[in-house]
């Protein structure tokens, strides 16, 4: 059995990180209104976020030295095991050393900061593989002819594109309390879980069924 696991939202806490960087970036006299309004512009223009683009566009709108963010946002991003759940670690590592089990780490952004995010959380020792991509995670699976698959994810949109391609592979729909998707419509999971170790629970109902 292949695990699929998301990153942002499911083991890393997205929104914490966003907010450490917004409280840093006020040293520099940068506002909420500002980090979030070029974050998401940055995001609809490209389809992911660059955070080079992003400390690029705030340097110049706030009249500061780009490479004092860009120290700024790496200390940050060297923290990033600070903003794992509390549940990660004990799920990955319990799951681990489940028999015939792969576990692979699937997550959608900018290919330098997700993997600088991964290196700097000590958790690539738990994967047998881990991919980064741009692209549609649908289509990336889609290649994938294993039908023996389990995809763990925050996203309901993304559940939903999945499944209308893979309609065999089992969804576990992850809806943490605070996760800025909680709501998020998700029509075809399998399974909906709040927290990891709901998700461990219902994969190991799999395994031995």
């Amino acid at each position: 059995m292949k695990i699929i696991l998301d990153f942002d939202h499911t083991l890393f806490n997205a929104q914490d990180f966003k907010q450490a960087l917004r409280d840093r970036f006020a040293l520099f006299g940068i506002t909420a209104q500002q980090f979030d309004d070029t974050y998401f512009a940055i995001k609809q223009q490209l389809g992911y976020y660059n955070y080079h683009e992003h400390l690029k566009i705030l340097a110049q709108n706030s009249r500061i030295d780009e490479n004092d963010l860009i120290l700024s946002f790496q200390e940050i991003v060297d923290s990033a095991k600070d903003f794992l759940y509390p549940d990660s670690l004990f799920f990955l590592k319990t799951i681990k050393n489940i028999p015939n089990i792969s576990v692979y780490l699937l997550t959608f952004g900018q290919d330098e900061l997700q993997q600088s995010k991964i290196e700097a959380s000590w958790i690539k020792e738990y994967f047998n593989k881990i991919i980064d991509t741009k692209e549609s995670k649908a289509d990336l699976l889609k290649m994938d002819q294993d039908s023996n698959m389990v995809v763990i994810n925050d996203r309901g949109k993304e559940i939903d594109e999945i499944k209308q391609q893979l309609p065999n592979l089992k969804a576990i729909w992850l809806r943490r309390a605070d996760s800025f998707y909680v709501n998020e419509v998700c029509r075809q999971k399998d399974y909906e879980a709040s927290t990891l170790g709901e998700a461990l629970s219902i994969i190991k109902t799999l395994v031995n069924n």
